[in-house]
């Protein structure tokens, strides 16, 4: 799913916090029944996991095509985990053991979950919880410690106080030692960066389990700092906020908790305002309480005391003179108040809904566009954060399954009702904000929350606000904002099917004949409205017309049922006349075709856009600028939804005007040709057999024409050329059984396009074959003809109308892989006879070459790995290992290919990585001996051998953005009230996705073998090496083995120390180049290794280093200076385990 970034909300979805789980118990109130009965299935599937022999696992991963191995591979590995703890503690070996293992123990968790038994989690909790607390324990693996322990405790639905004990005082002391004794800042330690966030993040996890006696100890150790003159205050109201235990019972609280101190600190509260900074602990503490132990306190009394500090944290500004009133947000938390008023909202009385009524109305005037000010930010924040509060409360109340930590009474649930109640007196204000010309991207946030509460109060609303916009071109802002309240609601609007008598629905004003009625007929006319939008001179208002398309796109089948009226007789009315409405479809997609058309040529032709550099011709291609980016991902964002969610007769109107468009039209502008030859990929990919054929026809007629054996030749070819190679590099994005089919034809375009000697041309024509052997290599998700089957069904089997928003049924919902077959890889092998062997060839021989001949040959060779990597065996030579341990390291294997897909290899049977190394090496010898000025092939033997060390199918910056767009589309199209239940298909398919992407990035740190040391002995060499571009390029390569293979530095390490020796054969660029091996990484650095033998090596060595007066040198031994200084963290010399961390070490 592709759906561009748009400001709708800035804090994560429900789905995401994991303080509670609640119960589904029955309330008094028929409503909550009602709500009850809605999500049966849901607990159905609740009960399914409940009754698994694992703490929680990921379900989607059964859906990867090898999953019956990766479960075997798990419960193999997290065996050989808890051995590697055991024995790490047991053999009192704490780096590199221990910390390998815990490290081991994370990846295990972030691939699988807590994929393991109750016993065993809280057996691990223990263990983690002990290590950390051991006395003199090193800071850095307290660190970690913390981090792996806040992992396990994350899921607190998974664990109950009867399951665990977790005894405060030890973490109070190590938090006490860290941030009140100015280690720091007295010059007597050097703390990791992140550790108090870290230690405050596992005290909140465990004090869920402390014991019940631990409140009063906390009060009896903090009470006596406790002075309001003094800054002990601060620290005594800090501890109480992180360990006071606020996960009680009513019964447990009344005996043990809240009854022992909520009386002084709510005197703390309305005593004393004199903002000071314990203010906000305090606030922070009685919310808290509020949020997890609901109805234990009522507050019915403090209302206005609350109200009123509220009221002052907004810095409000009065009277004309602008007079403020209030302390400011500084002293009262807003994220506080907004979960605090969350919980007081509820019961027989309606809690504070009626001040919180009277508040927004005096507030009201505030919003107002015109009355923006140092406030606004304040009141959009506190609305953010409340709106999105009552979201979470909400999944909490009717979607959690039910677990052993306080639950919400019964009696204090929210009704549907009381939820209409708070909407209607939250909404005029936020209609306001729309507007709003300052914090813009709140109001958004804020709509998308509200119509998850209440859809039929809030879509009619925002439509009111729409429709106007769209009619007055001359207000831009008011276009974009409401387009952008648009885009939030659009998933609730397209599920807006019925009316709820438990709801109220607003009155559309705009069209009142419309009104009372189910909302999601609008969307047709809206993607009608909105097409104007789309416009070269306003990028802008282009963009969010973008985002419009593709979500309701995305969301609704674009499928012409106005036949279904004739053949179906269960229609309502609603349906019948949605059903007559969808025939606009294909009048909406021929104009949506005319405008993206109309954007490519302006982006073609328009100066203002394009540079001269952005010919498809100019050698030094410049990046595409903002404009240029945003308009070609909005086009193929676009159009991928659109043939990839309608029917074939719609697909075929779509395509064929995309067909006649590249039939008649070629640009020399490469925006033009990028953005064409990505809407070409989405044709083809969605229905190769209907597009592929003929694409594919007329780009190699075009190519047979323009190619000939001297266009293979020449330096510069023409621009027809390279257009037809850029749209031929995305055509073969398809799937691999396709490419087979058109054999011929694809080693025919490859055999016109590789030996162009044109590096414009070459360059493009590398991409061509990386994407080919990508599509016949890879395991990919292949759904497009089984979606497109399941549209073109006749209407009497399946009503698109009734598929809107679809969510997925986990019992029947299926997932189509593309799995390389035989006939695929034997292709993959003829394209290596083809091009990859002759070019491996030819570099043996290196002196026979030209300097653009070496470089062709490398991007060649580079293309091929890149696209063929995730079926490269890794170096199988001797293994080295890289420290010396009683404790068997043992590297991990991941699974990441079904069984039946072999290994690729070369020629005869021989491994493909290793003959490249080998041959690279050669090529590496000879360019540092007779063509070290080479430096364009030098630069590309490093990304070659960094391809080479770790890829496999996938790098981490592909990896990073495709996460980033997965977040993005969640958070558009997900719902914070049911939570991750309500996801549509293409977010759940995209989760699945993500898994297998994460495996192929996932290694083990200790798998190191002699090839690698080869690789990393010749990034030293070239690391050193006379030409600045190169060297920095191999110390790229190098810093990555240095930081993914822990203490292999140390097998390169003398012949780093031998370049700065006093020696006059030593050159200057190879002194600074070994320095900068020792300095690259800052906190990660050699030079600040936390091991004596490597600084017993590296200190002396740079402080004798040779002297200089170049500048550079100069700065480079400052430098070396300051990393030491700043980076080297404290760490012991000696450290002994306690005996009892070793006792349950034995245990486990």
């Amino acid at each position: 799913m592709d759906i561009k970034k748009c400001d709708i909300g800035m804090a994560s979805d429900s789905e995401s916090e994991d303080d509670f789980d609640s119960s589904s118990d029955n309330g008094e109130d028929d409503e909550v029944d009602e709500s009850l009965m809605e999500v049966t299935a849901d607990l159905e599937d609740d009960l399914m996991e409940s009754m698994s022999q694992w703490q929680k696992d990921i379900w989607h991963q059964k859906y990867l095509p090898y999953f019956e191995q990766t479960e075997k591979e798990a419960d193999e590995q997290f065996k050989i985990i808890k051995a590697g703890l055991a024995h790490s503690i047991i053999h009192r070996d704490v780096r590199p053991a221990l910390l390998h293992w815990i490290c081991e123990l994370d990846k295990y968790i972030n691939l699988y979950s807590r994929r393991f038994s109750k016993t065993d989690h809280i057996a691990l909790v223990n263990l983690m919880y002990e290590c950390m607390v051991m006395k003199g324990l090193e800071y850095r693996m307290v660190k970690v410690c913390s981090h792996s322990l806040s992992n396990l405790l994350a899921k607190k639905e998974l664990l109950s106080r009867e399951d665990l004990t977790i005894q405060w005082r030890p973490l109070y002391d190590i938090y006490v030692e860290v941030t009140c004794k100015n280690l720091e800042e007295d010059g007597m330690l050097l703390l990791p960066d992140g550790l108090k966030v870290s230690l405050e993040t596992v005290i909140g996890h465990s004090r869920v389990y402390f014991p019940l006696e631990a409140t009063r100890e906390i009060l009896d150790e903090v009470r006596p700092y406790m002075c309001p003159w003094d800054e002990s205050m601060l620290r005594a109201l800090n501890m109480l906020n992180l360990f006071l235990p606020t996960c009680l019972s009513h019964e447990q609280h009344e005996k043990y908790g809240a009854k022992l101190w909520f009386d002084e600190m709510w005197h703390w509260f309305t005593a004393v305002e004199n903002s000071a900074p314990w203010e906000t602990k305090v606030g922070l503490i009685l919310a808290r309480l509020t949020r997890e132990s609901p109805g234990y306190i009522d507050w019915t009394d403090k209302y206005d005391t609350i109200c009123t500090r509220l009221l002052r944290a907004f810095d409000l500004d009065i009277g004309q003179e602008q007079i403020p009133v209030g302390t400011g947000a500084g002293v009262f938390s807003l994220d506080a108040a907004a979960s605090w008023f969350c919980y007081m909202l509820g019961g027989p009385d309606d809690g504070i809904q009626g001040h919180l009524t009277r508040l927004f109305r005096s507030l009201e005037s505030y919003f107002h566009p015109s009355n923006y000010g140092h406030h606004t930010a304040n009141l959009l924040t506190f609305v953010l954060k409340l709106v999105q509060s009552i979201c979470t409360r909400l999944n909490r109340e009717r979607y959690r399954k039910p677990n052993s930590h306080p639950l919400v009474p019964p009696a204090m649930r929210l009704t549907n009702r009381q939820v209409d109640l708070f909407v209607e007196s939250v909404l005029p204000s936020t209609l306001l904000t729309v507007f709003s010309k300052y914090k813009q991207e709140f109001a958004p946030g804020i709509v998308r929350f509200l119509g998850l509460l209440a859809p039929r109060m809030v879509v009619p609303a925002v439509l009111d606000t729409v429709y106007p916009a769209l009619e007055t071109l001359t207000e831009p802002h008011r276009l974009l904002q409401s387009m952008n309240c648009l885009v939030a609601v659009c998933v609730s609007l397209v599920r807006d099917a019925d009316n709820d008598p438990n709801h109220q629905r607003r009155a559309l004003q705009y069209a009142e004949d419309q009104s009372g009625r189910p909302c999601r007929s609008h969307v047709i006319s809206l993607l009608n409205a909105v097409l104007p939008g789309l416009d070269a001179n306003d990028i802008g208002k282009s963009m969010v017309t973008f985002q419009t398309i593709g979500l309701l796109c995305a969301l609704v089948p674009i499928v012409d049922c106005s036949e279904a009226v004739h053949v179906r007789d269960d229609l309502t009315e609603e349906e019948r006349e949605l059903c007559s409405a969808t025939s606009n479809f294909e009048g909406i997609v021929e104009l949506l075709m005319t405008r993206m058309f109309a954007l490519i040529e302006t982006c073609a032709h328009g100066q203002s856009m394009t540079t001269v550099q952005s010919s498809l011709t100019a050698k030094a291609q410049a990046k595409f600028s903002f404009e240029e980016n945003l308009m070609k991902n909005g086009i193929f964002s676009v159009f991928r939804t659109l043939v990839g969610n309608c029917s074939t007769p719609i697909y075929k109107v779509a395509v064929d005007r995309l067909f006649d468009f590249v039939n008649e039209n070629m640009f020399d502008s490469r925006i033009a040709a990028d953005t064409l030859a990505e809407m070409i990929f989405c044709a083809v990919r969605t229905n190769p057999a209907e597009s592929l054929p003929r694409f594919l026809n007329l780009i190699m007629k075009r190519l047979r024409a323009a190619v000939s054996e001297d266009t293979h030749t020449e330096e510069e070819v023409d621009s027809a050329v390279i257009w037809y190679i850029v749209l031929a590099s995305q055509l073969v994005r398809v799937s691999g059984a396709q490419i087979v089919r058109f054999r011929a034809e694809i080693l025919e375009l490859l055999s016109l396009v590789m030996p162009l000697k044109c590096r414009q041309a070459h360059d493009i024509a590398c991409t061509l074959l990386e994407n080919v052997l990508i599509v016949l290599t890879t395991h990919y998700v292949d759904m497009h003809e089984f979606n497109r089957r399941k549209l073109d069904q006749p209407f009497e089997k399946f009503l698109p109308i009734r598929h809107w928003a679809r969510t997925v049924d986990r019992k029947s919902w299926e997932l189509k892989w593309h799995v390389p077959t035989e006939e695929e890889l034997s292709l993959v092998d003829e394209i290596f006879r083809l091009f990859l062997t002759p070019e491996l060839d030819r570099l043996t021989r290196p002196n026979d070459m030209t300097k653009e001949e070496v470089l062709k040959s490398l991007l060649t060779i580079k293309a091929a790995i890149a696209g063929s990597s995730a079926l490269l065996p890794m170096f199988e030579t001797e293994a080295i290992p890289l420290i010396d341990s009683a404790v068997d390291m043992h590297p991990f294997s991941y699974t990441i290919a079904a069984p039946t897909v072999r290994n690729l290899t070369l020629g005869n049977k021989e491994h493909a990585r290793q003959k490249i190394l080998n041959v690279l090496r050669g090529l590496v010898d000879f360019s540092l001996n007779n063509r070290e000025d080479d430096t364009k092939s030098m630069a590309a033997i490093c990304k070659v051998y960094q391809l080479l060390l770790f890829h496999r199918g996938l790098d981490k910056l592909k990896y990073d953005k495709q996460l980033q767009g997965f977040n993005m589309s969640k958070r558009i199209v997900g719902d914070a009230v049911r939570g991750n239940r309500a996801n549509i298909e293409a977010i759940t398919q995209e989760f699945v996705v993500l898994q297998h992407h994460k495996r192929l990035l996932t290694r083990s740190g200790y798998y190191f073998t002699k090839s690698h040391l080869d690789i990393m002995r010749d990034m030293v060499r070239v690391g050193t090496s006379m030409y600045s571009v190169v060297r920095v390029e191999a110390q790229k390569t190098l810093d990555a083995c240095v930081q993914s293979f822990p203490y292999s530095y140390k097998h390169i390490l003398d012949d780093v120390l031998l370049l700065l020796k006093e020696d006059l054969t030593i050159s200057h660029e190879q002194f600074k180049g070994a320095l900068y091996i020792l300095l690259n990484g800052k906190k990660l650095c050699i030079c600040v290794r936390q091991t004596w033998e490597t600084l017993l090596k590296v200190w002396p060595a740079v402080v004798t280093a040779q002297h200089s007066e170049k500048p550079s040198v100069i700065a480079l031994l400052e430098l070396a200076q300051n990393t030491v200084v700043d980076n080297l963290e404290s760490f012991q010399i000696r450290f002994e385990f306690s005996e009892s961390c070793v006792q349950m070490a034995k245990k486990i």
